[in-house]
């Protein structure tokens, strides 16, 4: 009953009256439901404004207004949309301070793979770039660690968790949830970002330094199933295993 429940494309907490993924392409973005407002995590690929736009209107009948598009690094899979939702929505744009200039420059960088990586940043990226064509994306909001939300209406902070790209960050809402964007990716079971790093050694740190959060759900930038704090563990087992 409980993995069915999770498996749900929106699921329902105290605070937060309703966390929905919205697929694109693949990427997620999260949109969070409050009694007033709602906000999203990340905003997937570019030239998915309209979808999320869809899904923002069929789960607000009392027409809460967007706040925030709150982005977890800049990946143009992360922030695609972000600025397309900004002009039809109004809300802000919000990322830690060291992405800044690459979501202002509608960059991806990529310093460092593994095999399944470098094929992906030297074949697919290429390819996936000129498809998508991500633009230049201004912030509204820059943030470091420890930064909250409250002010906007958001209970949660943000935890820097480099390594996939310089600002990486966590998103914690409500000492509940927790957003970890590329940090933590999933294939055959729940691991680190193993693909794409700007530093591993940043990566197994930030995964040491998460992991001390406490979290009844966590989401992932890419597929549907969520993890808790005992496949958290594990990961982290891993981590110091390899180290």
């Amino acid at each position: 009953k409980i993995v069915c429940f999770l498996l749900l494309p929106f699921i329902v907490y105290a605070g937060i009256k309703k966390v929905t993924t919205i697929d694109c392409f693949g990427s997620n973005a999260y949109l969070l439901e409050t009694d007033s407002s709602l906000f999203l995590i990340d905003a997937g690929y570019p030239k998915y404004q309209e979808k999320i736009f869809k899904e923002i209107k069929s789960n607000n009948s009392l027409n809460k207004p967007l706040k925030l598009i709150i982005l977890t690094h800049a990946h143009f899979d992360h922030y695609g949309s972000a600025q397309r939702l900004k002009e039809m929505t109004g809300a802000k744009i919000a990322i830690h301070r060291l992405d800044s200039s690459d979501l202002h420059n509608a960059k991806t960088r990529i310093d460092r793979t593994n095999t399944f990586g470098f094929f992906g940043k030297t074949v697919l990226l290429p390819i996936a770039l000129l498809i998508f064509q991500p633009v230049k994306t201004p912030p509204d909001i820059i943030y470091e660690n420890d930064f909250t939300f409250n002010e906007f209406g958001l209970e949660a902070k943000v935890i820097h968790t480099p390594g996939h790209t310089d600002g990486s960050s966590t998103i914690v809402v409500e000492d509940s949830l927790v957003f970890f964007g590329d940090l933590i990716v999933k294939a055959n079971t729940f691991s680190k970002q193993k693909y794409y790093a700007v530093s591993w050694g940043q990566i197994d740190s930030s995964i040491i330094t998460i992991s001390t959060v406490p979290f009844k759900t966590g989401f992932i930038g890419h597929g549907v199933k969520t993890l808790d704090t005992i496949i958290m563990k594990r990961i982290v087992s891993t981590v110091k295993t390899s180290r």
